[in-house]
């Protein structure tokens, strides 16, 4: 009678400790793909980052020539209203002064190609602008997004070792139990 109650007692922790121990092997195996989704995630969150970084130094470089640009094009066409003013003074004045009108004509000629060049200069720079500004907000989402999964793979990561922990301590209290020394 005794012998028949510690064969059942016997055949239930057996069991038990299967049961046990394939739980074991399933959250080793999980832990092991959360650890190497961790390591993706965490690379990917420094590549992201160091993208982020570069992308802002290009963007404050652009910002600073782009205000650059906007200072020299407002000089320029300061230049250029006023070297035309000086053009219309100096053509009521031509029959007096024909050569000073020739001297002021070629400069209004040359501000006006640099007021060009400038303005073409200004509209590029603009429109870089404007581009690097879409790419920064794109890649500071994208780090976000990034950011986000990385903690939810740190908290899965996370609850996974807890569970793995208590899975290893069932697993020494099942064989203790079964071989005790």
């Amino acid at each position: 009678m005794f012998n028949e109650v510690v064969t059942r007692v016997h055949k239930v922790v057996t069991r038990a400790h299967k049961v046990v121990t394939r739980a074991h092997k399933v959250l080793t195996r999980a832990h092991k793909v959360l650890t190497r989704a961790h390591k993706v995630v965490t690379r990917a969150h420094k590549v992201v980052t160091r993208a982020h970084k570069v992308v802002t130094r290009v963007h404050k470089v652009v910002t600073r020539a782009h205000k650059v640009v906007t200072r020299a094009h407002k000089v320029v066409t300061r230049a250029h209203k006023v070297v035309t003013r000086a053009h219309k003074v100096v053509t009521r004045a031509h029959k007096v002064a024909t050569r000073v009108h020739k001297v002021v004509t070629r400069a209004h000629k040359v501000v006006t190609r640099a007021h060009k060049v400038v303005t073409r200069a200004h509209k590029v720079l603009t429109r870089a602008h404007k581009v690097l500004t879409r790419v920064h907000k794109v890649v500071t989402r994208v780090h976000k997004v990034v950011t986000r999964a990385h903690k939810v793979v740190t908290c899965a990561h996370k609850v996974v070792t807890r569970a793995h922990k208590v899975v290893t301590r069932a697993h020494k209290v099942t064989i203790n139990t079964l071989f005790p020394t």
